[in-house]
């Protein structure tokens, strides 16, 4: 399956309401961590055996929302 979207690729990347950034702008960066932290929550949150550390990783979930 391929995912095109015609804008092309200049090293830019597109943010919410069209504004178009460089790839390595920090805020890319801060979204891609944010990304793989919610990720690792949800996995520790799933495999979790102990109720009071699900119930931690949920509330860290509502924190970064």
């Amino acid at each position: 399956m391929s995912i095109v979207t015609k804008t092309g690729d200049k090293g830019e990347t597109s943010l919410m309401y069209g504004r178009r950034v460089p790839k390595n702008d920090p805020r890319v960066e801060a979204y891609g961590s944010v990304d793989e932290l919610t990720a690792a929550r949800g996995l520790g949150r799933a495999i979790s055996d102990n109720k009071f550390v699900a119930e931690q990783f949920f509330a860290i979930q509502h924190g970064l929302l």
